[in-house]
C-alpha cells in the first residue's frame, strides 16, 4: 500500500471515528484505533508532496475528532457524577440494619 492509499484509508477511518464518538461506541473505536496504528506504521517518515492536501485534510479531521472526544468525555464525567450523587442520596434513605446479637441468650 503506497502513502496515498494509506492516507486515504486513514481519512475513511477518521470519518468513521467521528460517528463512533457521537455514538459512544467504545468497542468499535478501539478497532478503529488498532487499524490506525497499523496504517500509521506503514507511512513513510516523509510524505510525498502529492498527498499533502489529503494529509492536511486528515489532520483537520483528527483535530475535529479530538475536540468531539474531549467534549464527549466531559459529558460522560458529568453523567457519572450525577449517578454517583444519586446513589449517595438514595443510600441515605436506606434503613439502618437492625442490631443482631450473637449472644444466644439475648
Amino acid at each position: 500500500m503506497d502513502a496515498a492509499e494509506v492516507v486515504a484509508r486513514l481519512i475513511v477511518l477518521t470519518e468513521a471515528e467521528s460517528a463512533l464518538i457521537a455514538q459512544s461506541d467504545a468497542e468499535a473505536l478501539e478497532q478503529v484505533c488498532d487499524e490506525r496504528a497499523v496504517l500509521l506504521d506503514a507511512l513513510p517518515g516523509d510524505l510525498p508532496l502529492e498527498v499533502a492536501d489529503e494529509a492536511t485534510r486528515l489532520v483537520a479531521l483528527v483535530e475535529r475528532n479530538r475536540v468531539s472526544a474531549t467534549a464527549a468525555a466531559a459529558e460522560l464525567r458529568r453523567l457519572l457524577g450525577q449517578i454517583s450523587t444519586g446513589r449517595a442520596a438514595i443510600g441515605a434513605y436506606a434503613p439502618a440494619a437492625p442490631f443482631v446479637s450473637l449472644d444466644r441468650d439475648g
